[in-house]
């Protein structure tokens, strides 16, 4: 962003370091259509995506940009995001699909990685067209290529990182990773090109790390004795079995008369980390079934109790449920289940940050939250609605990938199938590709 002013730090601000024992909630990206259009979160004269992210930071003291799962931003980019937001602010970045997968296609690799790949394979049938549905491993790219796009994605993290607003990497394997040596040493081999002074939180989307109590303290385990490399925590994600497993050939009629019951997969309850812990909810299908019911809400204060004392620093809370403002409605029950000392008041946390500062930038900035005010909250305004509890049977899904047992593993979290399709151009307020200030989307959803 040119001439984006840098906000000052505020010591009343919470960030990693004083967040002990409270829990910080925020959603999966800041600029989802459907939210967009309802209109019950962004007021009507938040009309760009830089104001999108400012008034967003004003609500919530993190978010996880999920874009960069799919293609690296520019550092401009990030830069501008960074100056977007005030001091305590955390963006925790998921990992660049190559990563995790260890294959991506190759349009979505960094442009400088793709010039230095179509000089190395020329003539081979890489290069010419620009070879954007070709699949490439990480053996494919070799050493000094694979490095190039650690470099990158480095890169992009160094102006957020500089900027004091860095949360968090999430490295996120898919349901065929499954825990075994080699699996061990891949997610080893990330932790050691990760820049040591960035935090680490993987996510195992396949169960069997820690399916019983002896698997997930051998997993929690293991994870820890990575504190020298940096550190790696594990996250806690909440996903439903109809959601990450689908019967060949989808439901069908007859599921469509008698959807499936909402069943929650079993869920990662160690701390790794004492650092921070992190915590992934998603409910991908239907529209009012992404409302979480009271029950669902006081079950994570439960769980919530017993990971926050064993912290030094925060639990991030990240939600992932993009129908219109589910996110911030789900954001309001979790914490209105909380007890009052775990709870962050973010906004009350910015104005005392602001007082006497008039004249400012940060001044300016708190006007944001201040216009906001002037309305009650979406998430009070509809807290109610949610907790009337929309238990609907979700949609079917699609996505699916031949599995065993008759069975699809439905990768939800992936819209692009990393390694397989080419990466879709970003839309004109998107963040990787042409630097304008919004986090990705895509077909009128968010990337999760």
């Amino acid at each position: 962003m040119a001439g984006a002013q840098q906000l000052p730090c505020a010591s009343p601000l919470p960030n990693a370091s004083t967040a002990k024992g409270l829990v910080l909630f925020g959603t999966c990206g800041w600029s989802d259509d459907s939210i967009l259009r309802c209109g019950r979160f962004y007021p009507a004269w938040v009309k760009s995506a830089e104001q999108r992210l400012e008034f967003y930071g004003t609500h919530f003291p993190c978010v996880e940009v999920d874009s960069s799962t799919y293609a690296i931003p520019r550092p401009s980019v990030t830069a501008n995001w960074a100056a977007r937001v005030p001091a305590g602010f955390a963006f925790h970045f998921k990992a660049f699909g190559l990563f995790c997968h260890r294959q991506c296609s190759f349009s979505s690799l960094p442009a400088e990685v793709k010039q230095a790949l179509q000089q190395r394979e020329a003539g081979s049938g890489l290069g010419g067209g620009g070879g954007g549905g070709v699949t490439l491993s990480l053996e494919q790219l070799g050493p000094e290529l694979e490095a190039a796009v650690w470099g990158a994605f480095h890169a992009c993290l160094e102006p957020v990182m500089k900027a004091g607003r860095m949360g968090c990497v999430v490295f996120q394997f898919q349901l065929s990773f499954k825990p075994c040596p080699d699996s061990r040493a891949h997610v080893e081999h990330c932790r050691r090109r990760l820049d040591p002074r960035v935090p680490m939180a993987v996510e195992f989307r396949n169960r069997a790390w820690f399916a019983g109590p002896a698997a997930a303290a051998d997993t929690a385990r293991w994870l820890a004795s990575l504190a020298p490399l940096g550190g790696a925590a594990l996250v806690a994600a909440d996903e439903l079995r109809h959601e990450t497993y689908v019967s060949r050939g989808g439901y069908g009629a007859a599921a469509a008369a008698a959807p499936p019951m909402p069943e929650v997969l079993p869920i990662a309850l160690e701390v790794s980390d004492p650092r921070f812990t992190y915590v992934r909810l998603h409910r991908r299908e239907g529209s009012r079934e992404r409302l979480l019911r009271q029950e669902e809400a006081q079950a994570w204060a439960q769980r919530l109790a017993s990971l926050v004392p064993q912290l030094s620093g925060p639990a991030y809370f990240l939600i992932g449920t993009d129908w219109e403002d589910a996110p911030v409605v789900n954001a309001g029950l979790l914490a209105a289940a909380l007890p009052p000392h775990m709870r962050l008041d973010w906004r009350a946390a910015l104005a005392a940050a602001a007082a006497g500062r008039r004249g400012t930038i940060h001044s300016l900035f708190a006007g944001v939250g201040k216009r906001a005010a002037q309305a009650p909250p979406a998430a009070a305004v509809r807290a109610p609605a949610a907790a009337e509890g929309a238990s609907a049977a979700p949609l079917e899904g699609a996505c699916g990938r031949s599995g065993p047992d008759e069975e699809v593993e439905e990768e939800a979290d992936c819209k692009v199938r990393l390694g397989t399709a080419a990466v879709p151009e970003a839309p004109l307020e998107t963040d990787s590709s042409n630097g304008a200030g919004g986090e990705g989307q895509r077909g009128g959803v968010l990337w999760t």
